[in-house]
């Protein structure tokens, strides 16, 4: 299972570890078998894994973590601020079409709370773990255009 993303330089036990969780696909589930891995440094003992989770209308959903190989080492399942005017802010373990630059050690991703009520957020590696910079959230739920309104850094 998923020997595509070994291959592609994902650990076995992070991948033993994304398996586990229920709320993702399995990486040979034919919607995300050609899917590739987000894998990229973030210090010199810190590296980011983006690991498809699923694919549908708001595109390649991701689960991300990180794998400190330093003094005290381990592996972490990444939780990133999400808004909605519905719950305000809470946590999301799961963004969409994520990209990554390693030279500014910046995020990009979106999101959606369980009615469809869209964010997009950017985060940069600082340190230890990552800092939001700016999210914006939809002013429509569900499918369709949205306009977006900037919530933070408040203005």
């Amino acid at each position: 299972v998923a020997a595509h993303l070994v291959a592609a330089g994902v650990p076995p036990r992070l991948l033993e570890l994304h398996l586990a969780s229920a709320a993702c696909e399995t990486p040979d589930a034919a919607d995300i078998a050609d899917a590739k891995p987000l894998i990229g440094a973030l210090s010199e003992t810190a590296t980011l894994y983006a690991l498809p989770c699923s694919r549908s209308a708001p595109g390649l959903a991701s689960r991300l973590y990180l794998i400190e190989s330093g003094e005290i080492g381990g592996m972490t399942p990444l939780i990133f601020a999400g808004f909605s005017e519905r719950l305000g802010w809470y946590g999301v373990d799961v963004l969409f079409d994520v990209a990554y630059d390693p030279q500014s050690r910046r995020l990009e991703g979106r999101g959606a709370d369980d009615h469809g009520c869209p964010f997009r957020g950017r985060w940069t590696f600082a340190d230890t773990a990552f800092r939001l910079d700016a999210l914006s959230a939809g002013t429509a739920c569900g499918a369709g255009a949205t306009d977006w309104k900037d919530v933070y850094p408040p203005r």
